[in-house]
Order: structure tokens, then C-alpha cells, then sequence
């Protein structure tokens, strides 16, 4: 027992003496990082680079779907001229692995770490890696599978798609001039944030985060946060789906809706004349709009 206690103090000894020589490299030698890695280590700002992986990519025409897998990096995916997959913030070749399969192209960032930069004057940033994904402009895609763990998803100027899904625990999910037939983001301590674009289907979702959307078309479109509110801007739902909120507001600015049911449990009900006419019974409406606590206002 007392071997025990011996080696578990050994063992704690030298993690502290670990973590302090680490932190007075990274204040004194140079501007650097601090990560864990069976303790904590050291990199210098110089240990960083960003690389191409273009060379190890198949040609654009065999991949039909693409999967994304990531812990911590901030992606970006965007039509552009070329294919190409661009990593920056990176500490080794190692941290992006590429695998093709049956059509299948697998972008892995898993192995990637965030590091926690003390800069001189112990100023502490985090380093973020980041992926960026370029899609020819002509090349259609029949799917996009993008999950991450601590990071955020960004979908820009796609046009040729049949299918975005996205979750991530703690990030934030963004469609910038995206279009698709159907589209799903999740996440649970993030926001989600969807300017210009046109979609069949829409399935947003998420827990402590807002939901945005600004000048997009949908045919159906279904929503919901519980703790965060929930934005339309001109905007237009063609068919139906549902709008839910729990303990945030719902709000619709100059949108295109079909009949349709809004009703808050507490909070307050706001609708102007305009939305007045397609306003209906909830068993014969096409759109649902609830709020437990919040305010549901349609101007």
C-alpha cells in the first residue's frame, strides 16, 4: 500500500513538474502552445504550418458523397474552381487523414488538437484548426456527412447538392448562399444560421443556441430550439412544417407562410394584420408555431 501511495506521488510530482516546465517555455522561450498529450506539452509558433492535400485526393468525378470527421476544427465547405482540401493551424501532416472508398471520399480531422497559446505578457488565446474543403462548381454531390465534436461547420455557395447533413455538439452550423434539396443540422451549445438559399426540406435543430434565417425559400422547414430564439427574415415556407420554441422567442419579419397556427403557452402573441387571413385552427393549419415561455411575433 505504501508502494502505491509512493508511486502515486512520484506520479503527481512529476505531471506538475511537467506542466510548469511546459508553461515557462511557452512564456519565456518564444510564443508558443500549451496541450495535453499524457500530460502537458510544449510547441513554438513555428511547429504550426498549413498544408495542401490535393494530391491525395481521387479525381472529382468518382466521389459521389463526401464525410466529414472532425473534434475540433472549424470546416468550411465552398464552391470554388478547383478540388482541394487546405488545412491551417496544423502540427502535423498526421492531423488530416484522407480515405476514398466506393465513391466515398472521408476527410478525417479527429486527430487534430486545439491548443491553448500563452503569448509573452501571459496573454492565452486558443488556436483553432481550420479545414477548408473546395467543391467544383460543376461537380453535384449526392450527399455531405459532416459531424464534429467542438467545432463548427460552414456551408458557402454550394448549389449542386441533394443533401447537407451536419451535427456538432458545441459548435455553430452556418449556410452562406447554400442551396439543396434537403438539409439537417443539429447541435446542442451552438447556433445555427442560414442566409440565402433554396430548399425542398429544412430540418434545423438545437438545444442553448439560436436558430437564423434570412432570405431563403423552403417547401418545408421545421425548427426548434429550447433555450435560444428562433429568427425568419423574409423568408418563405411553401407547404408546412413547424416552427417550436421552448424558452426563447419565435420571430417571423416579412415571411411567406401558409396557413398556419402560432400560440405561446406564457409568453405573448404578437400578429399583425397581414399574417391575419392565413391565421387558423391548429388541427387545419400547414405551419405550427408554439412557444412554451417565449413571445411569438409575426410582423
Amino acid at each position: 500500500m505504501k508502494r502505491k501511495n509512493l508511486r502515486l506521488i512520484i506520479g503527481a510530482s512529476l505531471l506538475v513538474f511537467g506542466t510548469s516546465l511546459a508553461c515557462l517555455l511557452a512564456i519565456f522561450e518564444k510564443p508558443g502552445s500549451i496541450y495535453w498529450s499524457h500530460g502537458m506539452q510544449y510547441r513554438s509558433e513555428k511547429d504550426y504550418f498549413s498544408q495542401s492535400y490535393q494530391e491525395d485526393l481521387p479525381e472529382i468525378s468518382e466521389v459521389e458523397t463526401l464525410t466529414i470527421i472532425s473534434e475540433n476544427a472549424s470546416v468550411t465547405v465552398i464552391e470554388g474552381d478547383k478540388f482541394d482540401v487546405r488545412a491551417s493551424n496544423i502540427a502535423s501532416e498526421n492531423d488530416v487523414e484522407i480515405a476514398y472508398s466506393k465513391g466515398n471520399l472521408t476527410i478525417d480531422v479527429s486527430n487534430g488538437k486545439n491548443y491553448v497559446t500563452f503569448n509573452l505578457g501571459l496573454i492565452i488565446e486558443i488556436n483553432n484548426q481550420e479545414l477548408t474543403i473546395e467543391i467544383p462548381k460543376k461537380h453535384q454531390l449526392s450527399q455531405i456527412k459532416a459531424e464534429n465534436k467542438n467545432g463548427g461547420f460552414e456551408f458557402t455557395k454550394l448549389t449542386n447538392l441533394n443533401k447537407i447533413e451536419a451535427t456538432t455538439p458545441n459548435g455553430y452550423i452556418d449556410f452562406k448562399s447554400t442551396s439543396a434539396q434537403e438539409i439537417t443540422a443539429k447541435t446542442i451549445n451552438g447556433s445555427i444560421d442560414l442566409v440565402n438559399g433554396t430548399f425542398k426540406v429544412a430540418n434545423l435543430s438545437t438545444k442553448n443556441g439560436d436558430v437564423t434565417v434570412e432570405n431563403a425559400t423552403f417547401d418545408n422547414f421545421f425548427a426548434q430550439s429550447n433555450n435560444g430564439e428562433i429568427e425568419l427574415t423574409k423568408s418563405k415556407i411553401k407547404t408546412d412544417g413547424e416552427i417550436k420554441g421552448k424558452n426563447g422567442d419565435i420571430d417571423l419579419t416579412d415571411c411567406q407562410i401558409p396557413n398556419f397556427f402560432a400560440k405561446s403557452r406564457i409568453g405573448d402573441s404578437e400578429i399583425i394584420q397581414a399574417y391575419q387571413a392565413k391565421k387558423t385552427r391548429k388541427e387545419l393549419a400547414k405551419l405550427i408555431i408554439t412557444s412554451n415561455l417565449g413571445d411569438v411575433t409575426l410582423k
